[in-house]
């Protein structure tokens, strides 16, 4: 996805969760029928990329939706398809998930690491990461045996590559750059 894209996802995105003074269980209601709703519409994302099939097509599969994901979301993805951004509501559904959990100063944390990490380990990362981000932190861990040992650390934009796969990966940069030059 280009940056302008996700730049866009990002406004489509806060604009359809985050509404002022609202109710937390509220935002979250409609950022749970966003993503019902993409989901639901994830078989048929060849035909609504298709600029051939007719538009009425896939605004009677949005309303067939309508009785399961509600008004709402259905009403903005008609927006979306009305304004040819359509191409955007999986990436708007992850930007909204984002942009709520911003609002609930929380942040959602990718840890992938060669082996498990015990109960400690974690919370003292967790705690880490909390202290750095100055955010309630919601880890997700992941075993990657190809990393060989280390961690890759994924929040919000930034990555935190601390693996022995990437250190190596980076000294055999350093050492080409270094090498003779043809």
């Amino acid at each position: 996805m280009k940056p302008a894209d996700r730049i866009l996802a990002r406004r489509y995105a806060r604009a359809y969760v985050l509404r002022g003074g609202e109710d937390p269980a509220r935002a979250q209601s409609r950022l749970d029928a966003l993503a019902a709703l993409s989901s639901a519409l994830s078989p048929l994302r060849e035909e609504f990329d298709n600029p051939a099939v007719p538009q009425e097509s896939k605004s009677a599969a949005l309303e067939a939706a309508r009785p399961a994901v509600g008004d709402e979301a259905v009403s903005f993805a008609l927006v979306l398809l009305e304004a040819k951004r359509f191409g955007l509501l999986q990436e708007i559904a992850v930007q909204a998930a984002e942009a709520l959990d911003a609002a609930r100063n929380r942040i959602r944390v990718e840890v992938e690491s060669a082996r498990a990490l015990d109960k400690a380990q974690a919370a003292e990362l967790e705690r880490a990461m909390s202290a750095r981000t100055g955010m309630e932190v919601l880890a997700s861990y992941t075993v990657r045996p190809e990393l060989l040992g280390g961690l890759r650390i994924k929040a919000g934009d930034l990555l935190v590559e601390n693996s022995v796969r990437g250190r190596l990966k980076r000294l055999k940069d350093t050492l080409r750059e270094a090498g003779p030059k043809p």
